[in-house]
């Protein structure tokens, strides 16, 4: 029995090793098969499996697991008959639904200085199924979002992607959309870090910054308009309380007048956690937000959708 106690009386929080998470509870359906198709651990392994077989170097930098209440599906619960066998607080006594991870890539020598910033992919396992994200800044933190993700795979629908058929949600098409995305870490690598960098030195005027929300307002208002005309069924990257509050934090921060491209999605990128948008959006806004911005860069326009084609 492993001596390692949890305790989410304290705190919704707990951070685990790869091994301590392995010992956890193991729920499954009536038939034996693991609830959500996988468990959370061999869903760690499969994704650093693939990252070995590409030699691409990787380190768990933190796995931790959330509570939070759903009706019949908390996040966190406790399995009687192993608290009996195991003890209290035992990691065999609990079942994790929400399980979060943060994956290093590439090493300490691809550290960009210039913009702080390190290549990660981020993982989260929730009752509402399966989401990875990595890209420059990309990381899951323990307000449980996943903060600005250039590249995404679900086995859920996800706003602005438009309705999943059943068949893409199953096991064996999710771990194929996800071997893609991994293989294309190393390409994006060069490619994302490069816009990041070009976007630091482009300086907007006041005339573009208040395009770049006359923009966001935009979409906010097709999205949410009642006519079937013109409603847009993607999600808006900010609602109107938050582009209200970008506009305020731009005045107090005196870039309204002038900053660069970088600063400026990056102010706008503060409001895509909880507390400020909801759960299930707060990947989709961050990746529109940088799409939109690096399809001004590029052409002029500001493109605000999942997928940018402006690659």
């Amino acid at each position: 029995m492993s001596e390692r106690k949890l305790d989410f009386t304290k705190g919704k929080v707990e951070v685990l090793t790869l091994d301590e998470l392995k010992q956890t509870h193991r729920e499954n359906y009536p038939d034996g098969n693991p609830v959500g198709d996988i468990y959370h651990f061999d869903l760690l392994y499969y994704i650093a499996d693939l990252l070995e077989k590409r030699n691409i170097p990787y380190e768990f930098k933190e796995i931790f697991a959330v509570n939070n209440k759903m009706r019949g599906r908390n996040g966190v619960s406790i399995s009687d008959e192993s608290k009996e066998i195991h003890g209290e607080g035992s990691l065999e006594s609990f079942i994790l639904r929400r399980v979060f991870a943060n994956i290093a890539l590439f090493g300490d020598d691809h550290h960009d200085e210039l913009t702080d910033s390190r290549y990660n992919l981020a993982v989260s396992y929730t009752q509402q199924g399966i989401m990875v994200g990595f890209g420059p800044y990309v990381f899951a933190c323990h307000n449980q979002t996943i903060c600005a993700a250039q590249h995404i795979v679900s086995n859920y629908s996800l706003p602005g992607c438009g309705r999943m058929e059943f068949r893409d949600r199953e096991l064996p098409a999710f771990l194929n959309r996800l071997t893609a995305t991994v293989d294309q870490v190393i390409p994006s690598y060069e490619a994302d870090m490069k816009e990041i960098r070009s976007m630091q030195n482009v300086v907007m005027t006041q005339v573009e910054v208040e395009q770049f929300i006359g923009a966001l307002d935009a979409k906010r208002v097709l999205c949410d308009s009642q006519d079937k005309d013109i409603h847009s069924q993607e999600c808006y990257p900010l609602g109107d309380k938050n582009i209200h509050a970008l506009i305020e934090n731009l005045h107090k921060k005196r870039m309204w007048k002038g900053c660069t491209m970088y600063q400026l999605m990056q102010e706008a990128n503060f409001f895509c956690k909880p507390g400020h948008t909801l759960f299930n959006l707060a990947l989709p806004q961050s990746l529109m937000l940088f799409n939109g911005m690096k399809s001004y860069h590029q052409t002029g326009i500001f493109d605000f959708s999942i997928n940018s084609s402006n690659e």
